[in-house]
């Protein structure tokens, strides 16, 4: 972080209106996000943080998820630019760099888990059928989060 120190800052200014459409999506996810428990405060540094990452790495861009992952490292107590930092090194360093931009990885794990618990708990996973619920919607932003809390409970 110090070694760019003013590189966040830089990102709240620049590429004006390019990218409205990573704008609308992050801004509707950020409602979605604990929204009866983040302040306003915590909502728009999770703009500027999410927004600025997209920006920063177009190639992936803004993912759904990110917004979580996002919303406890604030609540954990970092810093709205330690928080960029975090995101960055997440997604440039340990994710592999396609996980989320085919999603082939990603849709992958999902099929290995469905795979798992259509032999392991046929009743929930007919259950869920019934309700016409799709596994994918519950199991995206699952994998997406799963090592956040992990990651929450080593902070506290």
């Amino acid at each position: 972080m110090d070694r760019y120190r003013g590189y966040y800052a830089s990102l709240e200014d620049s590429y004006g209106e390019h990218m409205q459409s990573a704008k609308r999506i992050i801004a509707n996810d950020i409602k979605r996000t604990y929204a009866n428990v983040a302040s306003q405060a915590t909502k728009d540094a999770m703009y500027r943080i999410l927004y600025s990452y997209a920006k920063r790495n177009m190639e992936v861009g803004y993912c759904q998820g990110m917004n979580f992952m996002c919303y406890h490292f604030l609540h954990a107590g970092f810093g709205e630019e330690e928080t960029f930092w975090v995101l960055a090194y997440i997604f440039e360093q340990l994710i592999p760099k396609d996980y989320y931009i085919n999603m082939v990885p990603l849709i992958a794990d999902i099929k290995v888990l469905r795979h798992i618990l259509s032999e392991r708990q046929p009743e929930l996973v007919r259950h869920i059928q019934e309700l016409s619920v799709d596994l994918n919607f519950l199991l995206i932003p699952w994998f997406i989060m799963s090592f956040t809390n992990l990651q929450n409970e080593q902070v506290r």
